[in-house]
């Protein structure tokens, strides 16, 4: 998704470009050529030799830290402030009340007032910052030390109830009437106020609560919060209204913020909003779900949806993914971005052995001329099993019929990725020109001018095809072992056969023979899988001779 700090966009642009919101909608098709055609009787076409990688060492650790662009050199491009994925970072939680919903209401079992507001609080105090024993999976903060393989700590702090000074209803019929001369957003989403309402309380009561000062919650120091989490006690579709839904959203027209932003007193910019039910969603036997606050969380820190907002489009992802439908753990793709891992890079014929993911992020970037960073297209490559973050969402289904259930077997999950980075017109997309008309050209650096025009510089693709400079071009398409797109032709979703197991051949046998990037070059790889066991699995890569 294409967010926007910098720029004053009108609500329809704001609804299309900055919103990042927790939907279920499975874009474009990647640019593969598999065919059958084989002149060889090992099944591999012309000018590769069966094995020819095994034993070889043509390979190199990468270490995603030091890539020469970052993602949050490339969020600096969108103009996007977010949350850091690295270190010890701090969130301000606020549960948010509302006469017409009030708190109490959300522990129905409970009759006294004060105990029941003090349980939901609890409630998102463990979901938020407990320990794995308290939720019925995890909590944002012990996912994402595990995810992070321990390289990033979400601790917080959860206010008291905070209670607007209108109702749903009431807000919902003000918010029409602000126009974006004072702060308003062309009504599209009345949040903005209950953030700047929220803050503002939180900053003149903290210091006779004795609560964290609020440059606690800036720690890259910049005028801004790091992240804000409203969590309201309406319904999901209060007075039939998706303000009350889950997503992540940036401020960009506080008229406070005219005059700039001051360190010692920061202000509420990134932020994710969602529904206290959301946290019931799983149906742990009264324990919280954070699978939602998760998957916000991943945009707080810079990630789109791998899921498509086109209608009729379909999820190159598979679904089977916390950015995709809200499961299981990241992949290798988005820990890259984040910094988790250090990608092995093959340089010719090889034969590398990984650990299963889950332990220790191993990955592999296969592509000849690879630009060095993540931001370039290849194909990236991981060991799935279904335990540690996976587990959960393979031994059930998440909320039951329409998401998707991990696979239950050991296998290689391989993913074609495109996320070169283009240079946009600034000046279209000031004008509110599509991500299409205002696409210039690829590029491997971040730039700010090209050929005298003032340009943008971010991730040209997504898996929303409306939003891709190149419409056929997806951001992230997880490759199948059957060589078909089930994902495109049946609507289907991630399951045991998508995976490559042992024997399974990338490039041959009518299986992605002749691979294709969308920039026009080759694989110029046959992918073996020689092994799979819970502990290891051993890749060769057979590179095409000249």
């Amino acid at each position: 998704m294409k967010k926007s700090f910098n720029l004053l966009f009108s609500a329809t642009a704001l609804l299309t470009v900055l919103l990042t919101s927790c939907g279920t909608t499975p874009t474009p098709t990647t640019s593969v050529t598999p065919t059958t055609s084989s002149s060889s009787a090992s099944g591999y076409p012309e000018g590769y030799v069966k094995d020819s990688g095994v034993g070889q060492s043509n390979y190199r650790v990468t270490h995603s830290t030091e890539y020469s662009v970052s993602l949050a050199d490339e969020l600096v491009g969108e103009g996007t402030p977010c949350l850091a994925s690295k270190g010890e970072q701090n969130l301000l939680v606020i549960p948010v009340e509302f006469s017409d919903f009030p708190a109490e209401s959300l522990v129905p079992s409970v009759t006294d007032a004060t105990e029941a507001k003090a349980q939901a609080k609890q409630f998102i105090q463990d979901a938020f910052f407990g320990a794995t024993e308290d939720t019925g999976w995890e909590s944002l903060k012990s996912y994402y030390y595990k995810s992070s393989y321990g390289q990033l700590t979400l601790n917080g702090f959860v206010t008291d109830w905070f209670m607007l000074d209108k109702s749903v209803n009431e807000l919902l019929e003000y918010w029409k009437t602000v126009p974006v001369s004072a702060g308003g957003n062309g009504g599209y989403n009345s949040t903005w106020y209950i953030l700047r309402e929220a803050v503002k309380w939180y900053k003149s009561v903290s210091k006779e609560n004795n609560w964290p000062d609020i440059k606690e919650f800036d720690k890259n120091h910049d005028g801004m919060i790091d992240g804000v989490w409203l969590v309201n006690s309406a319904g999901i579709k209060a007075y039939s209204s998706d303000d009350f839904w889950a997503f992540t959203y940036w401020d960009i027209n506080n008229p406070d913020a005219s005059s700039g932003y001051d360190v010692e007193n920061p202000m509420a910019v990134p932020y994710c909003s969602a529904s206290y039910k959301f946290l019931e969603n799983g149906g742990y036997n009264g324990k919280p779900d954070s699978h939602t606050m998760i998957h916000e969380t991943g945009h707080l820190m810079g990630i789109e949806d791998y899921y498509t907002y086109d209608k009729g489009g379909w999820g190159p992802a598979g679904g089977g993914d916390m950015m995709d439908q809200n499961v299981g753990d990241h992949d290798a793709f988005t820990k890259t971005l984040y910094g988790w891992t250090n990608p092995y890079y093959v340089t010719g014929d090889a034969e590398i052995t990984i650990k299963p993911f889950q332990e220790n992020g191993d990955c592999i970037i296969v592509k000849n001329g690879w630009n060095g960073h993540a931001f370039d297209e290849y194909l990236i490559i991981e060991f799935y099993t279904p335990t540690g973050l996976n587990q959960k969402d393979a031994s059930e289904i998440y909320k039951g019929e329409g998401y998707p259930q991990l696979p239950s077997k050991n296998g290689l999950k391989i993913y074609h990725i495109d996320a070169r980075l283009g240079m946009f017109d600034e000046g279209k997309i000031n004008q509110g020109q599509t991500t299409q008309q205002a696409f210039v050209a690829y590029t491997d650096e971040m730039k700010t001018e090209y050929n005298g025009k003032s340009v943008r510089t971010y991730m040209a693709h997504s898996n929303t095809r409306s939003r891709s400079a190149e419409p056929n071009n997806s951001l992230i398409h997880l490759l199948e072992s059957t060589g078909r797109n089930s994902f495109k032709t049946n609507d289907n979703k991630i399951n045991n056969t998508t995976l490559f197991k042992q024997g399974a051949v990338l490039g041959a046998n009518g299986k992605f023979t002749n691979f294709k990037f969308n920039d026009g070059t080759y694989l110029d790889y046959v992918i073996e899988v020689k092994s799979v066991t819970d502990e290891s699995a051993t890749i060769v890569f057979n590179a095409k001779r000249a």
